[in-house]
């Protein structure tokens, strides 16, 4: 799904697969965050957590339910291969997201261009999301305004997913495709497959397929088939 009021000329697309639906909510902190994501007007959110902690997944989601058509979902790690004055370019007055903020960083030029674009969106009654891997401690922008504004809204950490709450994270991912998990099956996945939730997730989305072509049920039988073929190393590198 193409995300709406795209000007910034990066090849942005909105996961569609990523939505509030799906994600799935361990604890009551998760719970409130994903609330008032939900209902964000002309805020400032600050969302952190490790690698795979689901900030991304956050960002897209709330991105894709603003419903403005000046909102727009922008990855720090595309944009930083363009010129700083391609922000000059993004719609104002809706939901600007911006993933891996942490990135720019250092980069004098993208923290000034990030500075007067928060302050254009906040004139616009806009609102911004920021998503980063680094802990507001661990921000490392030469310009101290920038990384104040940052910090003005609502900062929120999402915490790594205890090991209990695997199991049942990716058993509730799985129905929402329609395809019911058996236990076996979960914890084979889960001690034979990545540790992270992302990769997960895609290794899920190959176990669909393949149930699909061979018509089959998913079953410890056929997630050992598709590890011992080696598919998911081809898909997620």
């Amino acid at each position: 799904m193409r995300s709406p009021g795209i000007q910034l000329p990066l090849p942005v697309r909105l996961d569609d697969s990523l939505s509030f639906d799906n994600f799935y909510l361990p604890d009551e902190q998760l719970q409130l965050l994903t609330e008032a994501l939900k209902n964000a007007s002309g805020e400032v959110f600050f969302i952190y957590g490790a690698a795979y902690s689901g900030v991304t997944h956050l960002l897209t989601a709330t991105c894709a339910l603003a419903g403005h058509p000046n909102s727009q979902y922008v990855p720090m790690a595309d944009a930083l291969e363009m010129d700083p004055g391609t922000l000059d370019g993004l719609p104002l007055g809706g939901l600007l997201a911006f993933d891996d903020v942490h990135l720019a960083a250092g980069k004098q030029a993208w923290e000034l261009s990030l500075f007067n674009l928060f302050n254009r969106q906040q004139e616009a009654g806009g609102s911004l999301v920021y998503g980063s891997h680094e802990a507001p401690a661990g921000l490392q922008f030469a310009l101290a305004d920038l990384r104040s504004r940052l910090l003005s809204g609502q900062v929120w950490q999402v915490p790594l997913m205890r090991e209990e709450d695997r199991a049942k994270a990716l058993q509730f991912r799985a129905l929402r495709r329609g395809v019911v998990l058996g236990d076996n099956a979960t914890q084979y996945l889960l001690t034979r497959g990545s540790r992270d939730m992302q990769t997960l997730i895609l290794v899920l989305g190959k176990l669909d397929l393949l149930s699909l072509s061979q018509k089959k049920k998913v079953t410890l039988n056929l997630v050992m088939q598709l590890l011992e073929e080696g598919v998911v190393d081809d898909t997620v590198r």
